[in-house]
């Protein structure tokens, strides 16, 4: 199991590939095609794995990627609507999740963002504010980061 390490004390949930249906993890854009040839335009994409849960026992890493992948649509939105306003919008926003213990989110906070657009990062704790993931085990509530890729 394998995610970024960079909170301390949290077990890694797996790195496997995603479900064919589901958004991959993002690959990086080719390089821009010589000036005398126009570039096509990337298609948008939104790419998502969870990253390290607060404790390894506490979420079924599993059952929370099915879960979030099910709302990727809505993510996707916040990002195409701003990148209407700014063609070269790209970026990563990870998120800390809050799960309470009847599945609830009670808290998404942005805490590494270089997508360098507020109103992307509002609109993304907006919609996981509205969430309900599967509940942590042991009764309590749990946490989790997150990382949405947006290119």
């Amino acid at each position: 199991d394998a995610a970024p390490a960079h909170v301390a004390d949290e077990a890694r949930p797996a790195a496997t590939a995603p479900e064919a249906h589901a958004p991959a993890v993002a690959v990086p854009t080719p390089p821009p095609a010589p000036p005398s040839a126009p570039a096509p335009a990337p298609a948008p994409a939104v790419a998502s794995a969870p990253e390290a849960p607060v404790k390894k026992d506490e979420i079924d890493v599993a059952a929370t990627r099915a879960a979030v992948l099910g709302h990727v649509a809505a993510i996707q939105q916040c990002y195409e609507r701003a990148k209407m306003d700014d063609m070269t919008l790209a970026g990563a926003v990870t998120v800390r999740i809050t799960i309470a213990p009847d599945g609830a989110v009670t808290g998404a906070e942005v805490v590494r963002s270089t997508i360098r657009s507020a109103a992307v990062e509002r609109c993304v704790t907006g919609e996981i504010a509205r969430w309900r993931l599967p509940r942590p085990r042991g009764g309590h509530a749990a946490s989790f980061l997150y990382p949405f890729v947006f290119e």
